[in-house]
């Protein structure tokens, strides 16, 4: 037998693949496009301790079946205040509800900076009885009710807020802050503006209600305000009627919200209405109406220097189209944004009328537009049942972008902003112990932590997509967002709904998302491969994968699927895809080329690669008996030499290539003769990090680490 030598290439935790180190590769990279894709293993057939799925859903005796809200915002809108007193406002709440309880008498509902005047009911003669605490208050009754008992309640209240929460208002004039360079331009309140922003737990901070996302409604919304204001809310605008010096509005969305979905708005707006053609019928339209200041609405520049909505609203309709067509017609009477400021927030997906701050009427927030429009869908006709739920929103809205990114542009470029959305997660490390569902309440949207609902799960959809394909990942996402229309789900009827869909997926639902969700995470893999000639241009390729992630609430064994990818001269030439099951896992494939490099895609797999060795086994063809590289570590700016002895004339190229396999320097090209070298590597353009040299000679490559530090 020839001689076999054994070179190993090892990379440190720091070797991240690029996500967009693969913009030569001339088609969407997905199974099977150079090879056939027969997978070995199936997930739906392996044992795994998993925590089980289970519904986590608490509710009060009752279910609201509708609001009928009135609010006199006169007084707040006139004054020139904005603390104290100068907030206070009556309101009247008429709850329409069902008992789902037996024997029930008490009927308790989220009130926080609100005084209950009275209650009074329909079906009852005189006051309710009434006892509140600082944040509910119950309604007890004489009698008990029984299961489909249905009651009506007409609460009075006062709001009594000091400051902010729930309800916003700023006096005109006030400064903002500055606007973004390169004019920095001073910022106030154009005119006096309040507003309500809800999400998570603040509806009950300025009406009275049942605060819980599961519990959808049907609503009417109706306000007073001065007549030179008007008011931006959820729906179709049903009247506004002029007073005297006072106009009252009234709205009535024609479907179930739930209570932080709902929206009031009230300033000096200059409204203005554009429309959607429905992909299912052309014929008819569907109303965008925008609120903005008159100022706003349009400018002669489009390059973030000045307000300009119609500039930046331009795309909304075909955003619509584009989602529509993804996952099912547009299900609301309209959509609508709303520009407010000072907002602590980018947007707020406030139901067919959207919240956004106002600084991205700049026109540089396109994906912050989209995904609050993809929540329409994501987040509004679907909804997460309880906070620890929020994943389902926020990560398919996440996500959402990178679709209206792949939409005008191309599968690289989704894939590299989904490959920018992982970057964010994985510079956290504080976040690799914490799983994505149940984060508390008063955190989720704190930083880094809102990471996990927005990025890491935008990633779970993305995953699905990539591993199912979109033959099937799309339609069985339709099939939820029909299911559970107007309704609010869970984590395990998100899987249910899957299973359900697609009873023979490779794919078992549950472990995947008890892994993703429930659990904390990623992968962390260690890469083992050694590759034979096989004769005639093959090769025969052996890959051991060793999962290493650990620590508190993170799978000891991720269950998914991995793609290997396949390079000769920094090219990628093939791909082939498996089931990876196992903490410590073989794989062999036959190629018709001869690798001298290889890789997990990573734009189809959250992962981080611990360790990557690479072994080449070569015939005695391979010229190099010895070789050194020193100083190593070596002092940015100083030269490294490579040293080698050569027996053989053979045709030899010496590059330094980064840790995404670019090359950034040639050293040697050319005819190498037998004999001793000492080649040159000047680092004087290198930034500090981790390089390799790669030497190559027909299909054998020897490659080193070299380390260069400040």
């Amino acid at each position: 037998m020839k001689t076999m030598s054994k070179i190993k290439l090892i990379t440190a935790l720091t070797f991240l693949m690029s996500y967009i180190n693969f913009a030569q590769i001339p088609e969407y990279m997905r199974p099977g496009d150079q090879f056939e894709f027969k997978p070995v293993h199936n997930c739906k057939n392996q044992e795994n301790q998993i925590q089980a799925l289970q519904s986590n859903l608490k509710v009060r005796p009752y279910n609201v079946l509708s609001y009928d809200i009135y609010m006199d915002w006169y007084w707040i809108m006139k004054n020139d205040g904005i603390y104290g007193d100068f907030r206070k406002y009556s309101g009247i709440n008429k709850v329409v509800l069902v008992v789902d309880s037996n024997n029930t008498n008490t009927f308790t509902f989220d009130a926080v900076n609100i005084i209950i005047d009275s209650v009074v009911s329909s079906q009852i003669s005189g006051k309710l009885k009434v006892y509140q605490s600082s944040d509910e208050f119950d309604i007890v009754l004489t009698n008990t009710k029984v299961v489909g008992d249905t009651l009506d309640f007409t609460i009075y209240f006062t709001y009594v807020g000091k400051d902010d929460g729930g309800l916003y208002l700023y006096e005109r004039g006030r400064f903002v802050g500055e606007g973004p360079p390169p004019k920095r331009d001073s910022v106030f309140v154009i005119d006096r503006i309040a507003y309500t922003m809800s999400e998570p737990q603040d509806a009950r901070k300025w009406m009275p209600c049942n605060d819980n996302p599961f519990d959808k409604a049907y609503f009417k919304l109706k306000m007073k305000v001065p007549k030179r204001f008007n008011v931006a809310a959820n729906g179709i605008l049903k009247s506004a009627n002029t007073i005297d010096d006072s106009t009252y509005y009234s709205f009535e969305p024609e479907f179930q919200m739930p209570t932080y979905l709902v929206s009031f708005n009230a300033s000096n707006f200059k409204q203005v209405t554009d429309y959607y053609k429905k992909v299912t019928d052309t014929t008819q339209m569907v109303p965008i109406d925008y609120y903005v200041w008159e100022q706003d609405w349009t400018s002669d520049t489009t390059n973030g220097g000045a307000y300009n909505a119609e500039y930046s609203f331009r795309n909304v309709p075909k955003m619509m189209e584009l989602y529509s067509k993804i996952f099912g017609e547009y299900p609301y009477e309209k959509y609508g944004m709303v520009s407010v400021q000072p907002f602590s927030f980018g947007g707020m997906e406030h139901t067919t009328m959207t919240t956004i701050n106002r600084s991205w009427l700049r026109g540089y927030n396109e994906t912050g537009i989209a995904h609050e429009l993809a929540h329409q869908w994501l987040g509004d006709l679907i909804t997460c049942a309880t906070w620890a739920d929020l994943w389902i929103n926020e990560g398919g809205a996440t996500w959402s972008e990178a679709l209206w990114i792949e939409s005008y542009t191309n599968s690289f470029e989704y894939e590299a902003y989904m490959g920018r959305v992982a970057d964010k997660y994985f510079q956290n490390e504080v976040l690799y112990e914490i799983p994505i569902y149940g984060v508390p309440v008063n955190s989720m949207f704190s930083n880094p932590i809102y990471l996990l609902e927005y990025n890491k799960a935008s990633w779970v959809y993305h995953m699905l997509r990539e591993q199912l394909g979109d033959s099937l990942f799309f339609p069985a996402l339709q099939n939820i967002l029909n299911k559970f229309k107007f309704q609010s789900l869970e984590t395990i009827d998100f899987a249910n709904a899957l299973e359900e869909f697609l009873p023979n997926s490779p794919i078992n639902f549950y472990v995947f998302l008890d892994q993703w969700i429930m659990k904390a995470g990623h992968p962390v893999l260690k890469l083992h491969s050694t590759t034979y000639d096989w004769g005639k241009g093959n090769s025969k390729v052996n890959i051991q994968i060793e999962q290493v992630q650990e620590g508190l609430q993170i799978p000891y064994v991720f269950n998914t699927q991995i793609e290997f990818l396949f390079f000769k001269n920094s090219q990628l030439i093939g791909t082939q895809t498996d089931v990876l099951f196992k903490g410590l896992q073989d794989f062999t494939f036959y190629l018709d080329f001869y690798p001298d490099s290889i890789a997990i895609n990573r734009n189809k797999l959250l992962c981080q690669i611990q360790e990557n060795i690479l072994s080449v086994n070569s015939t005695d063809n391979f010229n190099i008996q010895s070789a050194k590289l020193f100083p190593n570590p070596i002092s940015k700016g100083n030269t490294a030499t490579f040293q080698l002895q050569s027996k053989s004339d053979i045709m030899t190229k010496v590059e330094v290539i980064d840790l995404f396999g670019k090359s950034v320097l040639i050293t040697f090209d050319d005819i190498l003769p037998a004999g001793n070298y000492d080649i040159n590597i000047p680092t004087n353009k290198f930034s500090s990090g981790t390089y390799f040299v790669r030497t190559t000679q027909g299909e054998n490559t020897f490659v080193q680490k070299l380390i260069v530090v400040e």
